[in-house]
């Protein structure tokens, strides 16, 4: 299954670790570490980053959409609806 990350971008669920939202200081060292890592993804589209998702493979995603918003996204698709 697939979690829409913003712009016609998407997710793979089963991967996803977490959902950060984009304020602290934990999620933006995240975010640099993954720029010099070469694992970011970018999926905003030119837009604020609001989200940022942690993947099992290492790699890290920006999305301009919410993470309470990706939350309720996931957990509409897990109950099915």
């Amino acid at each position: 299954m697939t979690l829409s990350i913003g712009f016609q971008n998407l997710a793979v669920t089963n991967q996803i670790v977490a959902i950060l939202v984009l304020k602290g200081a934990g999620a933006h060292r995240l975010k640099e570490d993954a720029i010099q890592e070469g694992m970011l993804i970018d999926a905003t589209q030119g837009h604020k980053a609001q989200s940022l998702l942690v993947m099992a493979s290492g790699h890290v995603m920006l999305s301009s959409v919410q993470a309470t918003t990706l939350k309720k996204r996931l957990d509409n698709e897990s109950s099915g609806t």
